[in-house]
């Protein structure tokens, strides 16, 4: 399998996308400031993921999220719920909007 993921930093309006064939490893190593040098502070967390069978598809739609503002923006307002419960644990109110986020 093949994972498209979106992680959430717990004290900022930031937001990563990103591509992995091992997604469990993968969150490790953001957690350990490997990698993406986009996550290399902060605390991150997991919101969102999709699986699929050809790494060619999760390659495509992780390149259209990045690229396309639109389905970026339409992805995090799906998953506002879950973002905002990130936000909880931080101990922010959730009173976020998604059009107060960056797209």
């Amino acid at each position: 399998m093949f994972y498209v993921y979106v992680l959430v930093e717990e004290k900022s309006d930031k937001d990563y996308i990103g591509f992995s064939k091992d997604l469990k490893k993968r969150i490790v190593e953001h957690q350990q400031g490997v990698g993406a040098k986009f996550t290399k502070t902060g605390q991150w967390h997991l919101v969102y993921y999709e699986a699929f069978l050809s790494r060619k598809d999760a390659m495509n739609r992780e390149k259209k999220l990045k690229q396309n503002g639109n389905a970026r923006h339409q992805l995090l307002r799906r998953i506002k719920d879950s973002i905002n419960w990130v936000k909880i644990g931080a101990g922010e109110a959730c009173d976020r909007s998604p059009g107060k986020r960056r797209p």
